[in-house]
């Protein structure tokens, strides 16, 4: 029962935190420090919560293709008339909440390889 909450709670943080990113780049070119950290500590909670032994290494995988790819599309969309600003500044929202999750996520792969020696 308890497993199923937990889950659910970082479910719902991933959400929260995309809805904040959709809705920050809308309204702002740029991220001010309370947006960065919401999303920081939402990235935080998904990161610990949501991420199972199992799917550590398809995450990782995913979250650093992730990374790398928005953060070179920032500068391709962000000469695109019209949608440009909006996308760059929705990417770069998107980043900061995946980053805290992967490297919470890579923090607990890193301790279970220690621990196996």
């Amino acid at each position: 029962m308890a497993n199923k909450i937990m889950e659910k709670i970082g479910v719902i943080a991933l959400i929260v935190g995309l809805v904040i990113a959709f809705i920050v780049s809308l309204f702002y070119t740029e991220l001010s420090a309370t947006v960065i950290v919401i999303l920081g500590i939402l990235g935080v909670i998904v990161g610990i919560i949501n991420v199972t032994d199992e799917e550590v290494m398809h995450y990782l995988l995913a979250s650093l293709v992730f990374i790398v790819s928005a953060s070179a599309l920032q500068g391709l969309v962000g000469v695109v008339p019209v949608i440009g600003g909006w996308a760059s500044t929705f990417l770069n929202a998107v980043i900061v909440l995946v980053a805290p999750a992967a490297a919470i996520v890579s923090l607990k792969a890193l301790y279970e390889v220690a621990r196996e020696k």
